[in-house]
């Protein structure tokens, strides 16, 4: 891990900070004190890898529950339960 000091810090804040982006290798930044923190990058969500590897496609917003028509059936309420219990 890179370590550096808050001074070179402050003078190339964004070429610090683009760096991190690029590589993903985490900085230290070491104060006068000893005292320091560590600049990284934000670690990936599980939900953000399945998507990135193409397991998952995210769900495009296309409205509100109000646009979505209601279904007519020709089957009655109890005929559909009665199917779907069947298919346990």
């Amino acid at each position: 891990m890179k370590q550096i000091n808050r001074r070179e810090l402050n003078q190339r804040s964004g070429q610090i900070l683009d760096e991190v982006i690029a590589t993903g290798e985490p900085v230290e930044v070491i104060s006068r004190d000893g005292e320091s923190v560590i600049i990284s990058k934000k670690p990936e969500s599980t939900y953000e890898r399945l998507v990135r590897e193409g397991f998952l496609i995210p769900a495009k917003r296309v409205g509100s529950w109000a646009d979505v028509k209601p279904v007519e059936s020709k089957r009655s309420v109890e005929e559909i339960m009665a199917e779907m219990e069947e298919d346990r």
